[in-house]
């Protein structure tokens, strides 16, 4: 028998004494095993209600943390783009390739990216860091 039938089951034995001239509630009457059903439920109740503190106070230390965890992903994820980007630069092969530029029929050699690059790219990703 679940706990809310047993309830219902001693409200429905449970005597009321009532003064008959006034109808004044004077007593209630349990059977034994009733009382210590109500005890047992009480008793259940209050540790319930310390569980519900105890987990509401984790949730409460948690949720900072939680807030703290998705921030710290984010900047997760900036500085992995940022990494990515600057060795997709270095991984391409045109960086290292030397071009002609051909203008009004004269041909002037272009330099490889990396050339004027020297670096900066990884230096940006990285300074991103220590922002």
């Amino acid at each position: 028998m679940e706990d809310k039938e047993r309830l219902e089951g001693i409200k429905n034995r449970v005597l009321i004494n009532q003064d008959g001239i006034t109808d004044e509630l004077i007593s209630y009457e349990l059977s034994p095993e009733d009382y210590w059903e109500l005890v047992r439920q009480a008793e259940r109740v209050e540790e319930l209600e310390t569980l519900v503190q105890k987990l509401d106070e984790q949730r409460q230390k948690m949720g900072g943390s939680h807030q703290e965890t998705i921030r710290d992903c984010g900047k997760l994820l900036e500085q992995n783009q940022r990494y990515r980007e600057a060795l997709e630069f270095y991984a391409d092969k045109k960086t290292y390739q030397l071009g002609v530029n051909i203008s009004m029929g004269a041909a002037h050699p272009r330099h490889e990216p990396i050339k004027y690059d020297s670096g900066e790219k990884a230096r940006q990703a990285l300074d991103g860091d220590h922002q």
